[in-house]
Parts: structure tokens; C-alpha cells; sequence
């Protein structure tokens, strides 16, 4: 999975989409079509954890995806957050994949962060600062180094890669 879900497609495929969502969501009529993204669904797990749902509509792509996520913040020895991807085609409803959602939240997270930070950044940013660690930490050094020419880069972590430029 990792080796298709390539930032620089993730940055376009992720500029449209917000796009369009922001189109439908503001009740226009989008020309590449409708998007119905209700919030997230969640069942309380107590005292261990939580179960979530997030489905979408993409009429353009004419396909019905739903992820699927828990998070068990007390598991030791497996990970914290587990997660599938479900895909439908929405012209007749048969399952059409099934995939692993922890590297397309990995990704899509990051790559998301990278799309708002170009649109919100005033100029060019030479400087990254990552105050964070683990898998999210090391992924939006990731994108945000692929999306950005930076003269320097750092994490308040030492399990986050460190380029001092």
C-alpha cells in the first residue's frame, strides 16, 4: 500500500476532494459532482477504548467508503489504533476492496497537514519544528519535507527523524 499511496498524488488527490467537499457542504453544485460525509459514528468501548465508523459518498467516483477505526490507548504490545477501508461501488452496492487503514490514515493524515499548511503558510516555509513523535510524527516529516523545500527540519523527539539542514 505503501508503495501507491505516493504523497505527491496524495497532495492533488486531497486538494480536489476538500474542494469538492467544501462545495457540496456549502450546498453548491459541484461540476465534478456530490459528496455526503456525515460525522463520524463512535461506540464507547468503557474503560478500554473506541470503536468508529466514518462513511462518504463520492459521486464521482460513483463509490460508497467507509473506515472503520479503534483506538485502545492501554494496548502495550500491539498498536493503539487499528483500522480497514471499506470500499463499495455505489451503482449496485458490492464490496469492491478491502484495505489496510492504518497506512492510509498514516498517509492521509500527513498529506493533509501538507495541503493546509501550503494554503495557510505566508510564502514559503524554510523552517519545520515537529513537536510530536511516532508514526504521525515521522509521516508529516514525510510529506511535509516532499511538499516543501525547507532549510531546516527538527522534532522535540528522538524516535522522529532530524535533519538539520
Amino acid at each position: 500500500m505503501q508503495d501507491i499511496l505516493k504523497y505527491n498524488l496524495l497532495f492533488d488527490a486531497l486538494e480536489r476532494g476538500f474542494a469538492l467537499f467544501s462545495q457540496s457542504s456549502c450546498g453548491q453544485e459541484a461540476s465534478a459532482g456530490f459528496i455526503d460525509q456525515p460525522v463520524r459514528t463512535c461506540v464507547t468501548i468503557p474503560s478500554k477504548g473506541f470503536f468508529g465508523c466514518m462513511p462518504v459518498y463520492i459521486e464521482a467516483e460513483d463509490l460508497l467508503v467507509s473506515k472503520l477505526v479503534t483506538a485502545f490507548p492501554k494496548n502495550k504490545d500491539i498498536p493503539s489504533h487499528n483500522a480497514i477501508v471499506a470500499v463499495f461501488d455505489a451503482s449496485c452496492g458490492v464490496p469492491r476492496a478491502l484495505l489496510d487503514g492504518d497506512i492510509i490514515t498514516t498517509r492521509r493524515t500527513a498529506a493533509a497537514s501538507a495541503v493546509a499548511t501550503k494554503h495557510l503558510v505566508n510564502g514559503e516555509p524554510k523552517v519545520l519544528a515537529i513537536l510530536g513523535c511516532g508514526v504521525q510524527g515521522t509521516s508529516h516529516y514525510d510529506a511535509l519535507t516532499a511538499m516543501f523545500q525547507l532549510e531546516k527540519s527538527g522534532s522535540a523527539r528522538s524516535n522522529v527523524r532530524v535533519d538539520d539542514g
